[in-house]
């Protein structure tokens, strides 16, 4: 089927293509195409072979089909519209079912290069002009099985077959990229193309799948770019197989996290990818609840419908309680430090957090929820202040925790005033930025000091050597020591006396004009820059 199952049908070699798809129908409730002959186009399933669709009124035997073959349920496969498309989709079809048989044939090569090409001509005939244009097209490809037939090649036993396979697929997905230009239509576009790949590679090649988790990446971080494109996001009917998976994954590692003496790391990518696909969740429930009203729990107890979002409220608390245990033993080696043992160092902690300020986002959108987050943090305060105190580097990381007092000590909330006083002068000043050749460190000096402002020289100075990294206070320092070098140097000075009269001294004609037409004031910025 298009969405990567698999049903087994039994049936004789004289029952009609008619009678397998009320077959299909008495198990999926699909319907078959009423007509082969309609002018309108058909929105039911047809039943392809080799690349080709099945007429109702064919027998299997007719067909060629054998005990075991494998025909493809697909939508939509005829159509008046765009013929030469879905003809290409056929040949793709067909080419693809060779490629599965071919095995280790030394023709497969041959193989491989046609079907790339033919992809690529796909894209040609695309148009890229029209938002509506493409989508029809893309449209027919989605529809037509050949994306099921990738991964069908793709998880073929034949290590050459899987290679071409992931290689056509990605450089499919990476034309598609570079053929949509205009920004606004690419996720239109290509959103549902990767959704089409990740759904079928999650059942067909598995959740561990390298070529589904780079696809499922990709998604995620298209969905939060365009988060706001209500018309075209995905639902979450379409999201949450995404979020249950990736949570199921965190639970079980946070577990294991806070059985591990020395709290096993977390995944990086999990992590990123769960609050990229939460943040579009949020977005999705705030548009479906009433009037920004939190969910009611007892409510959506009650409504069948309702199964994703009930999903979603066990995931934040199964999640909560995870962090709990990891929070606790966070505690329990805090406890021992006190008694001589060493302070830990652990990288997951920065995570810790990431998934708590999700948790704390989603939360308010469920009735009672936020206030069961919060009881708990309560509960956990000493380890979460701990974590604030370690791994804060900016107030506004953390501003979400500080709106609840109660979780978190004088000592915490001191350090974060300080840090947020701190902040905000240096939000006040200007950054002046400097790149200077050594070779010619007193004009570079004086033409970046001319155009400068005053607000700019009493603010921070920015110092950087041409084809030098280093940089910070002791670059800076550097660079003071050799401008005041050069300003007292004899060869610079501003004024030089007369040869031929003593008491006589005009400027310098040499090289330096700039510093000879700077004001007073902008030498002595330039000799005390931070006062």
């Amino acid at each position: 089927m298009f969405s990567g199952k698999t049903l087994v049908i039994q049936a004789d070699s004289s029952d009609t293509v008619a009678s397998l798809h009320w077959k299909i129908h008495s198990i999926t409730g699909i319907r078959p195409i009423q007509s082969t002959s309609s002018a309108v186009p058909s929105m039911q399933e047809g039943l392809i072979y080799r690349g080709k669709q099945l007429e109702l009124s064919q027998t299997l035997s007719e067909c060629g089909i054998q005990n075991d073959d494998t025909l493809q349920l697909v939508r939509r496969m005829r159509s008046m519209h765009h013929p030469q498309t879905w003809k290409l989709m056929s040949d793709l079809n067909l080419i693809i079912d060779d490629l599965c048989n071919c095995n280790d044939n030394p023709n497969i090569i041959t193989y491989v290069t046609r079907l790339s090409n033919m992809l690529t001509d796909f894209l040609i005939k695309t148009p890229n002009y029209s938002a509506d244009g493409s989508e029809e097209y893309l449209h027919i490809f989605i529809h037509s099985s050949v994306p099921s037939s990738l991964v069908k090649l793709y998880v073929s036993p034949s290590l050459i077959t899987k290679q071409a396979a992931h290689g056509c697929i990605c450089q499919f997905v990476q034309n598609c990229l570079n053929h949509f230009t205009n920004p606004t239509t690419v996720y239109r576009l290509i959103a549902p193309i990767l959704f089409e790949f990740c759904t079928i590679l999650r059942g067909a090649a598995g959740v561990d799948d390298d070529l589904y988790l780079f696809f499922r990446s990709r998604l995620a971080a298209m969905m939060v770019e365009n988060v706001h494109d209500v018309k075209h996001v995905l639902t979450l009917h379409h999201v949450f197989p995404f979020v249950d998976e990736l949570a199921t994954t965190l639970s079980h590692s946070l577990e294991l996290s806070a059985q591990s003496p020395d709290f096993k790391q977390l995944s990086d990518s999990d992590v990123l990818v769960f609050i990229q696909l939460m943040h579009s969740v949020k977005q999705v429930i705030r548009r479906q609840t009433a009037f920004g009203s939190p969910v009611s729990l007892p409510w959506l107890m009650q409504d069948e419908a309702a199964n994703e979002l009930k999903g979603v409220h066990t995931i934040i608390c199964n999640l909560l309680d995870k962090m709990d245990l990891c929070l606790k033993e966070l505690e329990n080696q805090l406890a021992l430090v006190n008694i001589g043992r060493r302070e830990p160092i652990v990288g997951c902690w920065f995570q810790y957090l990431l998934i708590l300020k999700e948790l704390e986002s989603i939360s308010k959108l469920y009735k009672g929820l936020e206030e069961m987050f919060w009881e708990k943090m309560s509960q956990r305060g000493v380890g979460l202040c701990y974590l604030i105190g370690r791994l804060s580097k900016k107030s506004t990381d953390y501003q979400w925790i500080l709106e609840h007092k109660e979780v978190t000590n004088f000592k915490t909330r001191q350090r974060f005033a300080l840090q947020m006083l701190q902040e905000g002068r240096h939000m006040r000043e200007e950054l002046w930025e400097m790149l200077i050749s050594r070779s010619r460190l007193f004009e570079d000096s004086f033409e970046y000091i001319g155009h400068a402002s005053r607000r700019s020289l009493r603010g921070q100075l920015f110092i950087r050597f041409e084809n030098e990294e280093a940089t910070g206070p002791g670059v800076l320092r550097e660079w003071f020591s050799l401008v005041c070098e050069a300003i007292f140097n004899p060869q610079n000075a501003l004024f030089v006396s007369c040869p031929n009269d003593g008491r006589r001294f005009f400027p310098n004609p040499g090289k330096h004009l700039l510093y000879t037409n700077m004001s007073y004031e902008r030498r002595f910025y330039l000799i005390f820059p931070q006062i």
